[in-house]
C-alpha cells in the first residue's frame, strides 16, 4: 500500500513529540560546527547559523506558517492556491538542507510530494498544522542554541557613550596634529 499524507502527518507528529525535550541531532551538529557540506565563509560558521535561525523562524514560526494557515481559512483561496502558495513561500528549504537540517529538508520534500494526494483544504490544513508544529518546535531548539552571547560585542550606544567616544577621538586627533619631532 502506498504511503499517503496521513502517514507523513503521523511522522511529523511523532518527531515533534520526540524533540519536545530532546534536541534534534541536526541542531546539535549545527551549533557544534559540523556540516555535511562546505558552508560558511573563511572557516567560520556563524553566518550560516544566523541564516538558519532566520530561515527556520520564517518557515515555522512566523511568515510562512501564519500566511498559509490564514489562506487555508480564507474562503477566497482554493486548496490548489494554498498548495501553490506554500511552494512559493518555502524557498529556504534547499538552503536549510545544505546547512545541515536534513530531516527538515526531507520532511518538506515529502510534504510537497504528498500535495498530489490532498484533495481538500481541511486535509491540507491537517497536514500543514502538523508540519508547522514540527518546524515551530525545531525553531525553538535553533533559537535556544543560537550564540546570543556574541551580541555583547555589538552593544548599543547611548548619548553618554557617544560623548566618551568623541572625547577619545578628539585626543587621538590632537596627537596627529602635532608636528613630528616638535614638542
Amino acid at each position: 500500500m502506498k504511503a499517503d499524507w496521513k502517514d507523513l502527518k503521523r511522522k511529523l507528529e511523532n518527531e515533534t513529540k520526540k524533540i519536545m525535550l530532546e534536541e534534534p541531532v541536526d541542531v546539535k551538529r549545527l551549533y557544534e560546527g559540523i556540516f555535511p557540506y562546505d558552508v560558511g565563509v573563511g572557516g567560520q560558521c556563524f553566518t550560516t547559523q544566523c541564516f538558519v535561525w532566520s530561515s527556520v523562524q520564517g518557515l515555522g514560526f512566523t511568515y510562512v506558517s501564519h500566511g498559509l494557515l490564514r489562506a487555508l481559512e480564507d474562503p477566497d483561496f482554493s486548496v490548489e492556491q494554498c498548495k501553490k502558495l506554500f511552494k512559493y513561500m518555502h524557498v529556504m528549504n534547499d538552503f536549510l538542507g545544505y546547512a545541515g537540517l536534513e530531516q527538515l529538508y526531507n520532511f518538506t520534500k515529502e510534504l510537497l510530494e504528498e500535495f498530489n494526494s490532498i484533495k481538500t483544504k481541511e486535509e491540507l490544513q491537517e497536514l500543514m498544522v502538523a508540519y508547522f508544529k514540527y518546524t515551530g518546535r525545531l525553531y525553538g531548539w535553533v533559537h535556544q542554541r543560537f550564540p546570543w552571547g556574541l551580541g555583547y560585542v555589538y552593544r548599543t550606544k547611548n548619548p553618554k557613550d557617544i560623548e566618551e567616544k568623541m572625547k577619545d577621538l578628539r585626543k587621538i586627533r590632537k596627537l596627529y596634529e602635532k608636528p613630528v619631532g616638535k614638542e
